[in-house]
């Protein structure tokens, strides 16, 4: 009677032991589609900003750069638009408009640097006009500028 008990004492253990294993497998599978899961989702939420807030706002920026630096070629492309379309939801011609405009762009962005970075230049030139040989002669031989 008592090797007939201890059998089944083994074989439940042995179930036992096999559900453990097989829990600790599924646990593995859950946390691997959880995971997938998360990354679906921020990749969905991504899109949605993307589409509901960035691109209509680079579209505005692009209009606002195009009419004030091409004036003429915003129009083209407005007129490539169909019935309802508007720039925002027609990304292939926002890219290509984007694409002309992009040197342009910089272009104007790289002169209108260089015009404040001169006029800062000038400032601070006229601001202190201390000259080399002033600030030489007011300089110490031991390099202290502090004197006590």
């Amino acid at each position: 009677m008592m090797n007939i008990a201890n059998s089944i004492f083994l074989l439940l253990s042995e179930d036992v032991d096999a559900m453990v294993s097989a829990n600790a497998a599924l646990e593995g599978v859950r946390i691997f589609f959880t995971v997938i899961g998360g990354l679906v989702l921020a990749f969905v939420g991504l899109t949605y900003a993307t589409v509901t807030f960035i691109i209509p706002k680079a579209s505005e920026q692009l209009e606002r750069d195009t009419k004030r630096l091409r004036p003429g070629l915003w129009e083209e492309f407005e007129a490539k638009l169909g019935k309802g379309e508007t720039m925002a939801t027609r990304p292939d011609l926002l890219q290509e408009l984007g694409n002309i405009m992009q040197p342009i762009i910089m272009e104007d962005f790289e002169r209108s640097a260089n015009a404040k970075d001169a006029t800062a230049t000038a400032t601070s030139a006229t601001a202190n006009p201390v000259s080399k040989k002033r600030m030489l002669e007011n300089d110490d031989d031991d390099g202290n500028q502090w004197k006590d």
